[in-house]
């Protein structure tokens, strides 16, 4: 059996999901310095603060699960199961066999596909990205067309697992985004009051 694509939602050596949304929490106060300061005369703070974190919010993947498009076609599979196939150990065969797949759209930055959960999964599941779907599937040998059914089946209920926790990292760190801006802000505000009134003392 061969099964389509890499890993998800698996972080060999990369950062994973937490680690990333740290990153944007702590880069916070370069979006503050990066306000013009002329919406500061015309919004007040908490205003301010809730346009910033709408904008720097972070949008989880969501695939439409209920438009799949199923694929099945002839190929050529590689066993090596000496009982089955009469072959000795060590040998391998090519065999009469189907790949079989299913293709679903989704909506949402691609990376996020390759960015650990916490918690996560021993087992990730496996999956195809391309654009803006994602194809999982597995190559059979024929008599066992069946077990590919079942692979679907288990890798979409996976991943449907792995959103879900995807989902709730990134809503509690959007939550919180409106909070981090507001004393950022308020701090900028004050500094721009300060500089505002020493002009004003120079020009006078």
């Amino acid at each position: 059996m061969a099964f389509l694509g890499d890993l998800l939602f698996f972080s060999a050596r990369g950062p994973d999901l937490d680690d990333v949304l740290r990153v944007y929490a702590e880069s916070m106060g370069v979006h503050v310095e990066q306000v013009p300061e002329s919406d500061f005369g015309q919004k007040p703070d908490e205003e301010l603060a809730e346009a910033l974190s709408s904008r720097l919010a972070v949008t989880p993947i969501h695939v439409d699960f209920d438009n799949g498009m199923p694929s099945v076609e002839e190929v050529s599979v590689e066993v090596s199961d000496w009982f089955s196939y009469g072959l000795r150990q060590g040998e391998t065969a090519h065999v009469p066999g189907l790949k079989v797949s299913k293709r679903f759209p989704f909506v949402g930055d691609a990376k996020l596909w390759y960015l650990k959960t916490n918690p996560f999964d021993l087992s990730p599941p496996r999956g195809r990205i391309v654009g803006q779907h994602i194809s999982v599937g597995i190559s059979v040998p024929m008599q066992q067309a069946q077990e590919a059914k079942k692979y679907i089946d288990d890798t979409v209920n996976n991943i449907q697992k792995c959103l879900a926790r995807q989902q709730s990292q990134i809503q509690a760190h959007n939550a919180r985004l409106s909070s981090l801006a507001l004393p950022l802000i308020q701090q900028r505000r004050s500094r721009l009051n300060q500089a505002a009134e020493l002009l004003k003392s120079l020009t006078n």
